[in-house]
């Protein structure tokens, strides 16, 4: 159990300089592997991952080889070429429960407020942002009686997942050809059954390509064209929640803090001991991003849209505008305009989000 102590109070200050000094020559600072992101150099002796964690990673990836090995592919050049062949990709693991419901509006929507990426969806205030090139008395011709979307656009119920932040990139190859990245905004509203927190998101229009044209489609149009145009959004969604939400602001965005942790804050500072935990096993997962996620043919560059470069480029980008300030969680909510429990009653990632925010909040407060 190491004692905590700040500076000014450690009886042992020579040790702790010592300590610190070893420490600068083992977490460098690497400024031309990502730039402008900070990586670490070399991967000290002590960060990599503890012999239980292996151990449990062992016994999962077990699981998931043995799935593999079991499942039947109807085409061994193209394995997932069909919706049946991802339903079949479960023999032994179980299969998720959304596979009974993922092509409903109802789940399309719900993954924008509780699916893996859910930090895209932004509240529209007073009027439609000046590049969602199709006018509201468009679709509303389409939905008839059934909405008042100035209604709604006044009340502040609609809503815009927008993906058109990632419309340079050209595409990526493939064993089989060219990829691509639609880059869509999807526009939903809030319909509430007037009874407390009940009601739900409602997707109400998709523009596949807003940059070229003003084509947009509804739920009214063909059910294989609407079909086709939520899988477009959810396409984008994957790529920009891998490279966006998930590594540049999350696991790239927290080693910087962890780094210069280790070479400025003995390992006997009270904010050292109270950080440790947060930052278990992060430098060594970015290692081993750096060693075979992000390298060329590794899974990125294999599975996701745009090259190996553009992709990249999509957790620089990301970087680059993260802040401190702004993405305390909840102002990043509040920016987004989804901090009104009253206008959006659902939105799971804000309240399980504030209760651990609160929680934490409470502890370093006290």
């Amino acid at each position: 159990m190491i004692k905590p102590y700040l500076p000014q109070n450690d009886p042992n200050p020579q040790r702790r300089q010592e300590w610190l000094n070893r420490n600068r020559e083992q977490y460098e600072f690497d400024l031309d592997y990502l730039y402008p992101i900070p990586y670490l150099k070399q991967l000290p002796i002590g960060e990599n991952f503890s012999t239980r964690y292996l151990a449990q990673a062992t016994s999962a990836f077990s699981k998931l080889n043995a799935n593999t090995l079991a499942a039947k592919f109807h085409s061994l050049w193209d394995p997932l070429n069909k919706l049946q062949d991802y339903e079949d990709f479960f023999p032994i693991l179980p299969r998720p429960s959304v596979i009974k419901t993922y092509q409903s509006d109802n789940a399309f929507a719900q993954q924008r407020l509780c699916g893996v990426n859910p930090m895209v969806l932004s509240r529209i205030r007073g009027e439609m942002p000046a590049h969602v090139q199709f006018f509201l008395q468009d679709v509303q011709a389409k939905f008839g009686k059934s909405l008042e979307l100035e209604k709604l656009l006044k009340e502040g119920n609609l809503y815009l997942a927008d993906y058109t932040s990632l419309s340079f990139i050209k595409g990526g190859t493939y064993q089989r050809g060219r990829n691509y990245l639609p880059t869509p905004i999807a526009v939903f509203c809030w319909q509430s059954s007037g009874y407390s927190d009940r009601g739900q998101l409602v997707p109400i229009a998709i523009a596949i390509d807003p940059t070229q044209n003003t084509h947009f489609l509804t739920p009214f149009d063909q059910p294989l064209s609407w079909s086709f145009a939520k899988l477009c959004v959810q396409i984008a969604d994957a790529n920009h929640h891998e490279m966006s939400s998930h590594l540049g602001r999350t696991h790239l965005t927290i080693a910087p803090f962890a780094i210069a942790s280790a070479r400025h804050l003995a390992e006997n500072h009270p904010l050292s001991l109270l950080l440790k935990p947060h930052f278990r096993f992060t430098l060594v997962i970015n290692n081993a991003a750096r060693a075979s996620l992000i390298q060329e043919q590794g899974p990125v560059d294999e599975l996701l849209a745009g090259s190996l470069n553009e992709s990249l480029t999509i957790a620089k980008d990301s970087f680059k505008t993260w802040s401190l300030d702004q993405f305390a969680f909840p102002k990043e909510i509040a920016n987004r305009g989804m901090d009104d429990v009253k206008q959006l009653p659902h939105y799971p990632y804000r309240d399980d989000g504030m209760l651990v925010w609160n929680a934490l909040k409470k502890f370093v407060s006290g």
